[in-house]
């Protein structure tokens, strides 16, 4: 294996150890607290003796240092503490609302995959004509609304004036539509454009006019000489987008009340609830450092040319 591989795969041990130190510094400094808002939601009057009490169950009474130590400890025994709201187990919490996200996210991908390949392509192939400056002006527009506003125009066109759509929940296949649609638009563009960008550079390669000069079949063309190079750095996008999707779930999750981790987040800030905050944000540096590792193995295994001459990940 690539000597500068193995070192990006020995690193994501103490990255993770980072990301608990930054996570754990940045909850401690939120303003609230979170004993005051756990009584208050109970109906309780906080005074001094329960607000006393409840930051020793919480733990919140000993040292900045010893509370980090017993989170830390919790995370090597594969533990993540219990909500301050529910009580729970913070990994059952996680386990109860990580399948609706990853569903969305997975549906959100698809659309946008569905949008941006044939998008791409019709841009590339049709370079400067009038498809290509209308896949590029939409490419514009898609990476430049933000969700709430798509969110709420798709609310309001398909539930509020035609009632075609539900609003809220994850019920069945139609609560897909208007959530994905919404997330998946800013990924879209950026897909298209990249793979016009690949092709375009693809087809300006000698081995493409070449083989277009024998003649070989226009379908067969634009697949193998064309879109099969532009998949390639397309990939490495398609990996960084998974912090995208997973950010963007926050938002839309808000918006159509997904019951995913998305929204567990937003209530969690809400409430100061300080193990699902750094739960979560902990599990999202970790999957989007995994899957970032999983494309450069994907890439590493795909490109001959890396693994012969160590590739981008000398520049590691």
């Amino acid at each position: 294996m690539n000597k500068a591989l193995l070192k990006r795969l020995i690193w994501t041990i103490p990255t993770l150890l980072g990301v608990t130190v930054v996570t754990f510094a940045l909850v401690q400094l939120m303003p609230g607290d979170p004993t005051d808002i756990s009584l208050r939601s109970k109906g309780i009057i906080p005074d001094a003796v329960s607000i006393a009490e409840i930051r020793r169950q919480m733990g919140l009474d000993q040292p900045l240092i010893a509370q980090y130590g017993a989170w830390l400890n919790e995370i090597f025994h594969l533990r993540l503490g219990l909500s301050f709201q529910s009580g729970l187990p913070v990994t059952k919490e996680l386990a109860l609302r990580l399948p609706a996200t990853l569903r969305l996210m997975g549906a959100s991908f698809a659309v946008a995959c569905i949008l941006a390949v044939p998008a791409g392509i019709v841009s590339a192939w049709y370079k400067q004509q009038h498809l290509d400056h209308a896949v590029r002006f939409l490419s514009i527009l898609g990476a430049s609304l933000p969700h709430f506003w798509i969110g709420a125009m798709l609310i309001y066109l398909f539930c509020i004036r035609t009632n075609l759509l539900p609003m809220m929940g994850d019920g069945g296949i139609m609560n897909y539509i208007m959530p994905s649609i919404t997330m998946a638009a800013g990924m879209a563009a950026v897909y298209a454009r990249m793979l016009r960008a690949g092709m375009l550079e693809a087809i300006a390669d000698p081995h493409y006019k070449a083989a277009r000069a024998r003649g070989i079949k226009q379908s067969r063309l634009i697949v193998q000489h064309a879109i099969r190079p532009a998949l390639l750095p397309f990939i490495t996008v398609i990996g960084n987008s998974f912090g995208y999707f997973w950010g963007s779930s926050i938002i839309v999750e808000a918006i159509f009340s997904w019951p995913g981790v998305g929204r567990l987040m937003i209530d969690a800030i809400f409430n100061r609830d300080y193990p699902v905050i750094q739960a979560i944000t902990l599990l999202t540096a970790a999957c989007v450092i995994v899957v970032n590792l999983a494309v450069d193995l994907i890439y590493y295994w795909l490109d001959p040319r890396i693994r012969a001459e160590g590739g981008r990940y000398e520049e590691l």
